[in-house]
């Protein structure tokens, strides 16, 4: 069994932010673990933002790398690259030197990222690059939404044929797709009726069984999620915003919203745009899949890396973000 000590960013975005702390855990944690061959070093979870291009990962990997190299020649060290962990053919134009031991890590969700991701990744292992999936579910990439069987046994034939490791996301009984167990799962003494259907299908990857008593009932984990329609009136696309998760941390709520976008008309919408309020001031934590940036209590959402055209018909269900205010936010 293999342990991944990971340095978990997300919100920050940037590894750099925090790069002198960094540098100081992986300093401690390689001293105390040195030797021991079960133990991987991820240097960045999910770098993201416009400005974190791949020099600036790299620059950051380089610096951590001599603190765990200073107490270990040979462990194996994973870095992430820029856009959640899907530029890595960039990095294989420019990789580190020096490091010795070392991948560069892959991050997808099947619903999501297809054909495209599909072929960087057959790219960057033309490139000699070597990869490693430390994070993979087949939801969408908000890890809610539809499961994509058929995209993610894609995605598995193609790691098969290349022979690259993977890590699926997650051991988890969160109330949300991407989670192994159901809600409420007894950590002490989980069972196969326990797995979620997700959890089932991997099961079923990993090992060629079905789970006949694992099979789940009709979900209703959106029965407790606030829904509302928005009507866009520029694009004419229809917008459903649901509120799926909130909780409190540091006197601030944070608020998770999906967001479902459907073209009903006979044409593809492209330059889009969708202005949702709400009823307190609200700040981005995170968002994923689009452009999305607020305003007191407005949210702009504009197509990002993907959804730059929505054909006529097709709906996309997996944009979202996390808001942040100074007490409970709802959809006006």
């Amino acid at each position: 069994q293999y342990v991944i000590i990971d340095w978990h960013i997300l919100s920050d975005g940037n590894p750099a932010q925090y790069q002198d702390q960094a540098r100081a855990f992986f300093q401690k944690v390689s001293r105390k673990y040195a030797g021991n061959p079960a133990v991987i070093y991820e240097l960045c979870n999910e770098p993201n933002g416009r400005e974190v291009t791949w020099p600036v990962v790299k620059s950051y990997a380089e610096a951590v790398i001599q603190e765990i190299r200073a107490n270990d020649k040979n462990a194996l060290i994973l870095v992430g690259t820029p856009q959640w962990n899907q530029a890595e053919t960039e990095a294989g134009k420019d990789l580190l030197k020096d490091a010795g031991n070392m991948m560069y890590t892959v991050h997808f969700y099947a619903a999501t990222h297809k054909d495209q991701q599909r072929q960087d990744l057959s790219t960057a292992y033309d490139q000699k690059l070597p990869m490693f999936v430390s994070e993979f579910g087949i939801t969408e990439a908000s890890g809610n939404g539809a499961l994509d069987e058929q995209s993610g046994q894609t995605w598995i034939d193609l790691l098969d044929q290349d022979k690259i490791s993977r890590v699926a996301w997650a051991i988890s009984d969160k109330d949300e797709a991407s989670s192994i167990f159901k809600p409420g799962t007894d950590p002490d003494s989980p069972s196969l009726s326990d797995l979620t259907e997700w959890g089932q299908w991997l099961r079923k990857v990993y090992t060629g069984k079905d789970t006949s008593d694992a099979k789940d009932s009709p979900g209703n984990s959106d029965s407790d999620q606030k829904t509302a329609d928005v009507k866009s009136g520029d694009s004419g696309l229809e917008a459903t915003l649901k509120q799926s998760n909130t909780w409190n941390s540091d006197g601030m709520t944070f608020t998770q919203f999906d967001l479902t976008l459907t073209n009903h008309s006979d044409q593809p919408v492209t330059d889009w745009s969708e202005t949702l309020n709400f009823t307190k001031d609200v700040t981005i934590d995170q968002s994923w899949n689009g452009d999305i940036s607020a305003s007191g209590r407005s949210v702009t959402v504009k197509p990002g890396q993907y959804h730059a055209t929505i054909q006529a018909g097709e709906s996309v269900k997996d944009i979202g973000f996390i808001v942040k205010s100074d007490g409970m936010v709802e959809q006006k």
